[in-house]
């Protein structure tokens, strides 16, 4: 299930102003349209996980 913004920053423990940052940062998104965005979850989580090790 694909989730917004909102979601994922609240999934993450972070605002929406990181979200984007961490976007800039390379996690992965799905864009739908020039203004919407949408996250897998899970590969959110592995890409985090990566990033940390």
């Amino acid at each position: 299930m694909l989730v917004g913004v909102k979601d994922i920053a609240t999934r993450l423990n972070v605002s929406r102003p990181t979200v984007f940052e961490l976007i800039k940062e390379g996690m992965p998104t799905i864009r739908i349209s020039e203004r919407i965005l949408r996250f897998d979850p899970d590969e959110v989580m592995s890409w985090i996980k990566n990033k940390a090790s």
